[in-house]
This record gives structure tokens, C-alpha cells and sequence, in this order.
């Protein structure tokens, strides 16, 4: 299962290889990103600056919104209501049911906004027009 608003040169058949060969019923691709932070970071100790960084990046492992399922997990879907893959992750993992990731290293971009859309139309002349 993928979102709609998603651009990606991952490579599914690895993916779905991934998957299907752990035991989690769910395996969710996650993505390393980097963000900047527009103010400069301190470190303390007590009321002294140890550290300063200017305008750090920050880096964060983040839900790429692509998902393998195993038919069973569909047994923890609830009949005619909203069920989000998040409650989804959170109920498996409050029960103790393994959910793995895969880290991909692909391309990917969420155009869910208008300026992510402009470099979405960039994005695709480098990677996917030939």
C-alpha cells in the first residue's frame, strides 16, 4: 500500500522482498531525512553555554507512507470505520507484535504541498524522464 502523493524510485521488488521474508505482518519503509532549523542550537550545563551550532540540520527518520501487508493483519482492521496505518502501528506495537522497517536510500518526496508539487515537476525530469 502506498499514499497517493508520493514520488519514488524505490525499488519494490526489494522492498516486497524484505517483507515477506521477516515475520512482522507489517513492514514499513522509513526515510532519513534532513530539515534545516532556522535559529542557532546551545548546548548547557546548568546555566553556561557549552555549545553552539549555527542553524543546525536536523535529521530524522521519518514514515514514507509505503507499506507491505501480510493478508493476516487484516484481522486487526476494524469493519466500517476510519482505521489509520498509524493506529494500525500503535495497536500492533502496544501488543507486543513486531513491525519492521525498511530504511530505504531511494529518492522520495511527499508533493502533499504546492511547493513540494513545483519540485516534484523538477524531480521527475532527473529521475524518472528518460
Amino acid at each position: 500500500m502506498m499514499n497517493g502523493d508520493i514520488l519514488t524510485t524505490l525499488d519494490f521488488r526489494r522492498f516486497f522482498e524484505s517483507g515477506a521474508a521477516n515475520e512482522s505482518l507489517l513492514t514499513v519503509a522509513t526515510k532519513q531525512i534532513r530539515t534545516p532549523f532556522n535559529f542557532g542550537s546551545v548546548g548547557t550545563e546548568g546555566d553556561r553555554i557549552v555549545k553552539v551550532e549555527e542553524k543546525p540540520e536536523l535529521v530524522f527518520e521519518i514514515v514514507a507512507g509505503i507499506y507491505l501487508m501480510k493478508p493476516a493483519i487484516l484481522e486487526r482492521i476494524p469493519d466500517g470505520a476510519y482505521y489509520g496505518v498509524d493506529q494500525l502501528i500503535q495497536g500492533m506495537l502496544a501488543d507486543g507484535l513486531p513491525v519492521t522497517r525498511y530504511a530505504m536510500q531511494e529518492y522520495w518526496l511527499d508533493i502533499g504541498q504546492l511547493d513540494d508539487y513545483t519540485r516534484a515537476e523538477d524531480a521527475y525530469k532527473e529521475h524518472f524522464r528518460e
